[in-house]
């Protein structure tokens, strides 16, 4: 079936049709587009329609252009709905996984990486660590100091466990003022010299806060590695054991689950 030809104004050879839509999707614009715009095609003319279209040709595709323009509206709306679906999404996401108060991860969700990581270490080969810490005094300083101010210990306490371990642990508060720590590629010997440094710095720099009535707390800290046929909970477990080893021995120390 041949193509549709329509005369050349200036008697020109004919022309299809296809060819000067063609011609005039090259040739014609009507709104440059903004920097978030999607590419719009360009089809109104800045000098007058080509010769060869007539009146109506020429209003049908006005209102082709006026549809795209509408068409391309609604795509870009619908790419900022779905930037702004994708970020709530994330911020839904983070807010199930963390704690409310101190920002580390929940209980729930760091047990899933405990599950995670215990997987990974056995299929590699690998060391593992997890490290209980308990704040000391924590009843008393919420009886004498009240609730906000126990919440603020909870969060300096926070802070202080995730900046002495790397970005490749994990910190979570496992509930009231007991934190968890997991410390992964990491043996029991590093993992005892992690903990005893965040103890010390909890001890020495509690003295400096800001906080009246919070100088001066303690932590105490229980450490366990890994074994051959431990489940997560059994690692919990061991490093309960060691923690509460080390609040029977005065607090403010360090031990490690039993060999």
């Amino acid at each position: 079936m041949s193509s549709k030809r329509i005369p050349h104004e200036t008697g020109e050879a004919e022309m299809p049709l296809h060819a000067r839509l063609h011609q005039l999707r090259l040739g014609w614009s009507r709104i440059k587009p903004g920097p978030r715009d999607l590419e719009r095609p360009r089809l109104l003319p800045t000098e007058g329609p080509p010769a060869g279209l007539g009146d109506e040709q020429v209003g049908l595709l006005a209102e082709l252009v006026d549809y795209l323009d509408q068409v391309t509206e609604l795509l870009n709306s619908l790419v900022e709905q779905n930037r702004k679906l994708s970020q709530w999404n994330q911020n839904l996401a983070h807010l199930s996984n963390t704690d409310g108060l101190t920002g580390l991860y929940n209980r729930r969700h760091f047990l899933q990486l405990l599950e995670k990581e215990v997987t990974k270490a056995r299929r590699r080969g690998s060391s593992l660590c997890l490290i209980m810490a308990d704040l000391d005094h924590f009843k008393r300083t919420n009886d004498l100091l009240g609730h906000q101010a126990g919440d603020q210990a909870l969060q300096q306490l926070a802070e202080w466990l995730r900046q002495g371990v790397r970005e490749v642990d994990s910190v979570g508060r496992y509930g009231g003022e007991e934190f968890i720590m997991l410390l992964v590629d990491c043996t029991l010997p590093d993992a005892l010299r992690v903990a005893e440094k965040l103890r010390r710095k909890v001890w020495e720099e509690s003295f400096h806060l800001s906080l009246p009535g919070l100088e001066g707390f303690t932590v105490s800290l229980g450490v366990a590695a890994l074994k051959g046929g431990m489940q997560p909970r059994d690692l919990i477990a061991a490093a309960d054991r060691a923690l509460y080893r080390a609040k029977d021995k005065g607090r403010n120390r360090v031990e490690a689950a039993d060999e």
